[in-house]
């Protein structure tokens, strides 16, 4: 258990990240094909 709890808190955390990073990349994006 002490394996499988960090590696579910590291999946969770990197699925947060990519989310933020993902959105972000798509508002420059949009923002870039606007102007």
């Amino acid at each position: 258990m002490k394996s499988k709890n960090p590696d579910n808190l590291l999946i969770s955390w990197r699925r947060r990240k990519i989310n933020g990073a993902h959105s972000k990349l798509y508002r420059s994006c949009c923002s870039m094909q606007g102007v």
